[in-house]
């Protein structure tokens, strides 16, 4: 399997993410999982607003770094990751081939009212990964992601994992099982 960008959520780090994707990827030594470690601009404040606190102060990423290193491959991403990959998309639509939105959106300005507008061009794929009981970043948010990204062209699958939280355990990623075998196949299937 090659062709895979994936960023781990809030708090996190590319080690701990590794660890965690050990059992979707058949090879991970061929995915990039970059760490995050830019200091959040206001723009990125405003993006994950209430993920990890009020005023959000975690590292992240610098979207045109993963611009140019997710060209053309699946971006895969955790809540943060899965927002970081949204904006990867809507940053270059033609050059993402795939996203994979585990317990994401968009923005979390999308709780304040903000419509999602999903990017001109985009005709790739978008799985959306989300737990009927995530509090943390609601499933109505991914939805609404996913429905724009529908009306809009781009082939979307929408996996609502039934009262699972906010955690890649309690979706069924975290071990072997049936949803990260498949999740697995839907990746390979588009790399």
């Amino acid at each position: 399997m090659t062709g895979v960008l994936a960023l781990h959520g809030a708090g996190g780090s590319a080690e701990r993410f590794r660890d965690q994707l050990r059992h979707i990827a058949s090879d991970l030594s061929s995915w990039q999982i970059p760490s995050a470690c830019k200091d959040p601009e206001p723009l990125d404040k405003i993006h994950y607003a209430g993920l990890g606190a009020a005023a959000y102060r975690l590292p992240c990423w610098d979207i045109e770094a993963l611009v140019r290193a997710g060209r053309d491959k699946v971006i895969l991403g955790f809540s943060m990751g899965a927002i970081t990959a949204m904006r990867v998309l809507q940053a270059s639509p033609a050059c993402t081939r795939a996203v994979v939105c585990i317990a994401g959106c968009h923005s979390m300005m999308q709780l304040l009212g903000e419509p999602y507008t999903p990017p001109s061009g985009f005709k790739g794929a978008v799985l959306f990964i989300h737990g009927t009981a995530d509090r943390k970043i609601p499933p109505a948010l991914a939805n609404e992601c996913a429905k724009a990204l529908e009306r809009s062209g781009a082939s979307v699958d929408y996996w609502a994992v039934p009262d699972a939280g906010h955690s890649f355990g309690q979706l069924g990623l975290a071990e072997p099982s049936p949803t990260a075998h498949r999740l697995r196949q839907w990746i390979e299937d588009r790399t």
